[in-house]
């Protein structure tokens, strides 16, 4: 599974979690700093699957029961960040999905 486009840059800067809406990352590595309860998360592009990493700066949460759309997705399993550990994140185009689970 390539991320296409997505790999041909460097890392995003560090990006607070956002419980709003999490902004789609334009690079394959974001840092996302923050304790805010991720619901959804942006699709770097319309019909986007493939994966993205999280580098959390910040214990952040990924919680169930957002609302997705053409442009988000939800978040299909909650889980904790941990610091400095690498959390893939899978999409299908319509639920991301956490390579870790901490309850």
């Amino acid at each position: 599974m390539s991320p296409g486009g997505l790999q041909l840059g460097k890392a995003n800067p560090s990006i607070q979690a956002s419980a709003i809406a999490m902004p789609a990352p334009t690079k394959l590595i974001t840092y996302v700093s923050g304790v805010a309860a991720i619901t959804t998360i942006g699709l770097p592009w319309p019909g986007f699957t493939g994966f993205i990493i999280f580098i959390p700066t910040g214990a952040f949460t990924l919680a169930t029961g957002g609302t997705g759309s053409a442009t988000a997705a939800v978040i299909g399993v909650a889980t904790q960040a941990v610091v400095s550990v690498a959390m893939f994140l899978v999409t299908d185009g319509i639920t991301w999905y956490p390579s870790y689970v901490i309850a």
